[in-house]
């Protein structure tokens, strides 16, 4: 499957989560759940395809906007084969957003 992510979403439980002791591993929860979820076999997908993520971290919480990233695994090629070393060759990277705590709306840059 992959996690397909738009310009932004609106997550409403946030402001009553914001100061959960474990906000960032319900954030990256609900953002699991309430992403698209497209099929890997979709020929209308010409883009590289998201399959996991983690490691959220908010990196800055002024105000009501808050400024944070986590890590992405891309889809390779070869997913299908099996290898002792599963990890270290999936490309990986790192997505920045932004979260807004009264209304939750998201964007994803």
């Amino acid at each position: 499957m992959y996690l397909i992510f738009p310009d932004s979403m609106v997550i409403p439980e946030v402001a009553s989560r914001r100061e959960d002791n474990h906000f960032e591993d319900w954030l990256t929860a609900t953002l699991i759940e309430n992403t698209n979820q497209q099929q890997k076999d979709n020929p209308e997908s010409s883009l590289r395809g998201i399959t996991d993520l983690w490691m959220l971290e908010i990196a800055e919480r002024k105000g009501k906007t808050w400024m944070g990233t986590f890590q992405v695994k891309f889809e390779t090629a070869d997913q299908g084969t099996i290898s002792n070393d599963s990890s270290s060759d999936q490309p990986t990277g790192v997505l920045s957003f932004s979260i807004n705590t009264d209304t939750g709306e998201m964007k994803f840059a």
